[in-house]
């Protein structure tokens, strides 16, 4: 198998044209494969990317045309994280290096023999019980603590949309209670509305000063720039550390298990779930459908 590939990769390269000049450097390589296909329409998957390929080259420390499988292989079980972040990165790092050999820069990739680890579909592993969502809500203790984490169980966006939202996106219902907030830089570039409920928007309605532009991110700095996600995550945790969760421990609990609780408690409850898929901007209902599963599973998974 790795002969065949190998000469798969031979035959590709022997075919395609010398795209980038020679002098270049990985770095100039990594802000090409960057700015093309998918990633360039999606500023969370350049971040996303561009952290994980900073962490590659830290690790293997040298430049992509004397990587050997060797060197990957060792890269791999450095990994740590969960098996889709794992599944993540490496994901990653093979596209790069199918890029590298698309433009000519390497003559072929090794990366193409990195085995991935498996993913568990147990999707329920990932969502909060109820108990612990309201233990959860009852130990924010400041005004942003309580907007993100109603922002994020209430529309169940990512963490990537929340962070990105402004205050120009948040639009209060004309009937009923509650916001739609209008989500500009979904996965793969797409837009999408989502709604949230009564207690959502008014946490969110606390954080707003009299004076807030409407084009001021809702999750801002000092400076005006949007709230980075290690500062959400890290404010999560600590959130989840005052809880006392009981199902899971704080050090587990990130802000994507948000989405995936507000998933399970709205298809628990019975919300429709093509509505379900709209809210959470999944391409598949198939993806969705894992919550339908994982509640089969669960007990006491009602909404708040």
């Amino acid at each position: 198998m790795t002969t065949e590939l190998a000469r798969r990769d031979t035959a590709t390269n022997a075919g395609d044209m010398q795209l980038v000049a020679q002098e270049t450097t990985d770095a100039q390589l990594v802000r090409l494969w960057l700015h093309s296909g998918r990633r360039a329409s999606s500023a969370a998957t350049q971040d996303t990317y561009s952290r994980i390929v900073r962490n590659f080259f830290a690790c293997v420390g040298k430049p992509l045309q004397s990587l050997t499988l060797s060197d990957l292989q060792l890269w791999r079980e450095s990994l740590s994280g969960s098996p889709a972040t794992q599944r993540t990165a490496i994901a990653c790092v093979r596209s790069l290096f199918a890029f590298g050999v698309k433009v000519g820069y390497l003559r072929m990739s090794p990366a193409v023999m990195l085995e991935t680890p498996n993913v568990p579909q147990q999707q329920d592993t990932r969502a909060l019980s109820q108990t612990d969502m309201l233990r959860l809500l009852d130990a924010c203790q400041t005004p942003r603590e309580t907007a993100l984490v109603r922002l994020l169980y209430g529309a169940g966006c990512r963490v990537s949309e929340a962070l990105s939202l402004k205050w120009q996106d948040v639009q209060q219902r004309q009937t009923g209670a509650g916001a739609v907030i209008r989500i500009r830089d979904g996965k793969g570039g797409k837009a999408r509305q989502a709604g949230i409920g009564a207690a959502a928007y008014e946490a969110l309605q606390a954080l707003r000063a009299e004076d807030t532009p409407a084009a001021a991110f809702v999750f801002a700095t000092r400076n005006g720039t949007a709230l980075d996600r290690q500062a959400a995550h890290r404010l999560l945790k600590a959130v989840a550390a005052r809880a006392g969760l009981k199902s899971v421990t704080a050090e587990d609990v990130s802000c994507h298990w948000l989405r995936h609780t507000h998933a399970t408690h709205a298809v628990a409850a019975g919300a429709p779930l093509t509505d379900v898929q709209a809210q959470l901007g999944h391409a598949s209902l198939a993806t969705t459908t894992i919550y339908a599963h994982a509640t089969a599973y669960s007990s006491d998974k009602l909404p708040l």
